[in-house]
């Protein structure tokens, strides 16, 4: 099987990769915390029961897809990733264009988050939404 990436950059640990990811769920339920104590406060109660769960399931999905795709139309890298000095590039070395950026990020809810499994099983170790945006996270170069 022919590689992926086809640069001297390594492919950052899975370990890695998934501190990032839980960084960047608790930067967004950071968010989300005060966001449900002002809908309290507007509304005057909280509603419960599998409805309400459902709507606030999708409020916290859609506030995590919004922190996403601010970042990668930015052109940056996540919290998560920026605090574990991990960056994004294209198989080729090169730097990441936005509409990649984007790509990954929607790549990640076509799979719906099992792609996060896929490099437990393919030799490079690369997710599906790397797969389909042409892209790999490694170890950002040290800062001088």
């Amino acid at each position: 099987m022919q590689a992926f990436v086809q640069c001297n950059a390594k492919v950052a640990p899975i370990g890695l990769r998934i501190e990032a990811v839980v960084w960047d769920l608790l930067l967004v339920a950071a968010v989300f915390g005060p966001f449900l104590g002002v809908f309290r406060w507007v509304v005057g109660y909280l509603p419960t029961g599998p409805i309400a769960a459902l709507g606030y399931s999708a409020a916290f999905i859609l506030l995590l897809t919004w922190y996403k795709l601010v970042a990668a139309i930015g052109g940056r890298c996540t919290v998560g990733m920026r605090r574990l000095g991990l960056d994004l590039l294209h198989y080729s070395g090169r730097s990441v264009t936005c509409a990649r950026r984007v790509l990954r990020v929607l790549g990640g809810y076509v799979t719906c988050g099992i792609g996060f499994l896929w490099p437990l099983i393919e030799p490079e170790q690369l997710g599906i939404p790397d797969l389909i945006s042409e892209t790999f996270v490694t170890l950002s170069p040290p800062q001088r």
